[in-house]
C-alpha cells in the first residue's frame, strides 16, 4: 500500500512541477505586461514593449502567460484615449479657426483631413464642427471658388493680349494657328535667333522653341553652349534633330523642339539675363550670338503665355 502511495505521491509531484513551470521568456513577458499600468496617453512605449516581447513567444510559451488579456485591454484603452485626445484636440483647433480668408486653405484643409481619419464612433466627440466647422469650410470653399474664377479670367486675358501682340498664320488643313513674336524673322535665312512660338489647335497650345544659325558657312552644330551671366549651360541635340538647309548662298541650321522642362529653364535664364551668349558649336567651327534685347523681351511675353496656359 505504501509503496502504491508513494507512486501516487512521484506522479503528483512530477505533475505539478511540469504544470507550475514557466520559461523565463513568458515571465518576462508578463512582467512588461505587469508594468504597463494604468493606461494613459503616456503608455504606448510600454504596451509596443510587452506586444514586441508577447510576439517574440512560441505558441507553448504563449500558453504559459497569465494576463495576455491584460496586454488586449490596455491596447484597446489607449486606443480609445487616442482618438478621444485627437478629438478633443480637433474641438480646440476648430474653435482657433476665426476669421475665414483665402490664407486659411491650410488650417481648414488639415481639420477636414484630420476628422474624416476618425471613425463614426469618435467623430461625435467633435461636438464643434457642425456648427463651428462646417460654416467656416463653407465660407472658405466659396472664397476659393470666387479666387479660381477671377484667376480664370486673368489667365484667359493674359493669353489672349499675349497673342493679340504676335503674328498668326493659320494652317487651313491641319486646323492650326501659329503664332510668332514680332522679333522672330518672316524668313528663317534672315539671321541667328533663339525664340519660342505657339501652334493653337481648338483650345490646346503647343509651346517651341527653335534655335537657329544662319550665315555664309556651314557649322554644323550639335550643341549649344551658353554663357548665361557668367554661368555656363550645354545643352546637346540628336543629329536626326537638326534641319539644314541652303539657296542662294547662305546656309541654315536648326532646331525646332517642345517646351520641356530643361527649355523653358533655359528660355528664363536667357530672358532674366543681363547678358547673354550662345555658341552653336560644330567639330570644327563654331559660331557666337549675343541675344538681343528684343529678343529676351520676346521670348518673356511667349514665356508669359505659357505661365498662364499652366496655371
Amino acid at each position: 500500500m505504501k509503496k502504491y502511495l508513494s507512486i501516487l505521491l512521484l506522479f503528483t509531484l512530477l505533475f505539478c512541477l511540469t504544470g507550475c513551470f514557466k520559461s523565463e521568456e513568458a515571465k518576462n513577458a508578463d512582467a512588461l505586461i505587469d508594468a504597463i499600468g494604468e493606461v494613459t496617453l503616456d503608455s504606448e512605449d510600454a504596451i509596443d514593449k510587452a506586444e514586441k516581447e508577447v510576439k517574440k513567444l512560441t505558441p507553448e510559451q504563449k500558453e504559459e502567460l497569465d494576463n495576455e488579456e491584460d496586454l488586449i485591454a490596455a491596447r484597446e484603452t489607449f486606443t480609445d484615449l487616442t482618438f478621444k485626445d485627437t478629438a478633443a484636440k480637433l474641438v480646440d483647433r476648430i474653435s482657433k479657426i476665426g476669421n475665414v480668408t483665402l490664407d486659411s486653405e491650410k488650417v481648414i484643409t488639415d481639420i477636414k483631413k484630420d476628422y474624416e481619419k476618425l471613425s463614426l464612433e469618435y467623430k461625435k466627440y467633435v461636438t464643434n464642427y457642425d456648427s463651428v466647422f462646417l460654416p467656416a469650410y463653407n465660407k472658405f470653399s466659396d472664397l476659393k471658388k470666387e479666387a479660381d474664377r477671377l484667376a480664370k479670367i486673368e489667365r484667359e486675358n493674359t493669353i489672349k493680349n499675349g497673342l493679340a501682340k504676335m503674328r498668326s498664320k493659320t494652317d487651313e488643313v491641319q486646323n492650326i494657328t501659329w503664332y510668332l513674336t514680332k522679333a522672330q524673322p518672316v524668313y528663317i535665312n534672315s539671321r541667328s535667333y533663339i525664340l519660342p512660338y505657339i501652334g493653337k489647335k481648338g483650345n490646346s497650345y503647343d509651346f517651341r522653341v527653335k534655335f537657329v544659325y544662319t550665315g555664309d558657312n556651314w557649322v554644323f552644330f550639335e550643341n549649344l553652349i551658353f554663357n548665361i551671366d557668367g554661368v555656363q549651360k550645354t545643352k546637346s541635340f540628336n543629329y536626326f534633330s537638326l534641319t539644314r538647309d541652303n539657296a542662294h548662298g547662305d546656309v541654315w541650321e536648326y532646331a525646332d523642339e517642345l517646351f520641356d522642362s530643361e527649355n523653358v529653364s533655359l528660355l528664363t535664364s536667357i530672358a532674366n539675363s543681363k547678358k547673354t551668349i550662345v555658341r552653336f558649336r560644330g567639330d570644327s567651327k563654331q559660331y557666337d550670338l549675343t541675344i538681343s534685347e528684343a529678343d529676351k523681351q520676346a521670348i518673356r511675353e511667349v514665356l508669359n503665355i505659357y505661365n498662364a496656359y499652366n496655371k
